[in-house]
């Protein structure tokens, strides 16, 4: 069970960003809608498409967080491949651990994203 938990994370982290860009969707954002300010989502994949094409000053300017969500994501692919193979679930574990003891850090990190991605709209 434990392993078929891990397969279907590890699907839904690589499937959603090919569909996005397979269909070309685009969503409104909602934080965007509401508050009339960018999230910390907002120019993910504009980012995403100039760091592709090896222009990072521009990949930074639409968003800050593409390198380390990257970097990020590719850890926690590895460590779930890991998991899956010894039937573990020490990565859940610890990421659910991870965001009880340090959530306030990564509220203060959204918001100054938050502040960074709008200082250009000022």
């Amino acid at each position: 069970m434990i392993r078929l938990k891990n397969i279907l994370i590890i699907g839904g982290i690589m499937i959603i960003p090919i569909l996005i860009f397979i269909f070309d969707w685009n969503f409104d954002c909602i934080f965007r809608q509401l508050f009339n300010v960018n999230c910390p989502g907002c120019g993910l994949t504009r980012s995403l498409i100039y760091l592709l094409n090896g222009d990072l000053l521009t990949s930074f300017y639409y968003n800050i967080l593409t390198i380390p969500l990257i970097i990020i994501s590719l850890i926690l692919i590895i460590w779930l491949v890991i998991d899956t193979i010894n039937n573990t679930d020490n990565c859940l574990n610890k990421l659910l651990n991870f965001f009880q003891k340090y959530y306030f850090i990564i509220i203060v990190i959204l918001i100054l994203v938050i502040i960074i991605n709008n200082i250009h709209h000022i």
